[in-house]
């Protein structure tokens, strides 16, 4: 009988978290999951390097866009939520991969 602490069974679940398969090699993640941590940075970084500055012109591309008008302090309102937003999405993909380089390099 194997005694698992814990703290043991986590690490071995973080050291194990690297894309195995059933047989237990270790596979390179694919092109989607790929693609996909890519979105997850140049997106917000996207939005926020196009992303007018006057607010009235922030209306107008929402009207553009959607049909929808507002008003220049809604406009407002609504693009610093937006700076906000792909703010912290930015911080947060940088905390995660910054986390798990140090994860793998204290585990390693």
């Amino acid at each position: 009988m194997k005694n698992s602490t814990c703290c043991s069974m986590a690490a071995s679940a973080a050291r194990g978290s690297s894309h195995k398969a059933a047989d237990g090699k270790a596979h390179p993640p694919s092109v989607a999951r790929r693609r996909y941590a890519w979105a997850k940075c140049s997106l917000p970084t996207l939005i926020l390097a196009l992303l007018p500055k006057c607010p009235a012109c922030f209306a107008a591309y929402v009207a553009l866009g959607t049909g929808i008008s507002l008003s220049v302090a809604a406009a407002s309102v609504l693009r610093t939520l937006l700076i906000g937003a792909c703010v912290a999405t930015l911080g947060w993909v940088f905390a995660s991969v910054l986390r798990s380089a140090l994860r793998e390099r204290v585990l390693l």
